[in-house]
């Protein structure tokens, strides 16, 4: 049983590891996300490469300046397309332009060459490969499971085997074994008494 329980802390403990050094996590809504990290700020290029050095975290970033020196697109992990977001529009767009092959993505944390000097950048996290890990635990606790399985097997026997030894030595202190042996003498015995002929059977 306890080894049980410390498989599954085990497993729980690796898990909440893995989540927290993945190199790379890609929102199921990318749209949503932009949005949510443009939100309150203002509109205009400056807000885009703030955001550039966190796009290669979540498998996404900025097309290179244009011709006149701004950055429009941005690279959409879940449509695998650029997709234009600003700026003659005058406000955030979302305008697909077609699947491409996705580009050559910065390591997470590491700042465009392109960006202004001092620009912050998050820390990079390695990316670890937990899954031999996570499959020799899962193999552990698979074993535990037959483990305790058979244990409750055994002990239910070692029950079946003490119920039945209570149930002899209830019989046996209800009824004696001794008593049942000797009884026809007994009778013998107490009927010649009562005719005053004693005699032990043979």
């Amino acid at each position: 049983m306890r080894l049980r329980y410390l498989s599954l802390a085990l497993a729980l403990v690796v898990s909440l590891f893995a989540c927290r050094v993945q190199a790379q996590i890609i929102p199921t809504d990318f749209h949503a996300w932009f949005l949510g990290q443009v939100d309150g700020k203002p509109f205009g290029q400056q807000t885009l490469l703030d955001l550039a050095p966190l796009l290669p975290c979540v498998g996404s970033q900025l097309t290179p300046p244009n011709a006149v020196g701004e950055r429009t697109k941005i690279w959409n992990p879940n449509t695998q397309q650029w997709t234009r977001v600003g700026f003659g529009e005058g406000q955030w767009v979302w305008l697909g332009q077609g699947v491409s092959a996705p580009p050559v993505l910065q390591p997470c944390g590491a700042a465009p060459p392109d960006l202004p000097p001092g620009t912050p950048v998050p820390t990079p996290v390695p990316s670890v490969d937990l899954t031999p890990l996570l499959t020799a635990i899962q193999a552990v606790y698979a074993q535990n499971e037959r483990i305790f399985a058979a244990d409750n097997q055994r002990s239910d026997a070692v029950e079946r085997q003490i119920a039945a030894v209570d149930d002899r030595v209830k019989k046996h202190d209800e009824e004696p074994s001794w008593l049942r042996k000797y009884y026809p003498q007994l009778l013998s015995i107490v009927g010649g008494l009562v005719a005053g002929k004693f005699a032990w059977p043979q």
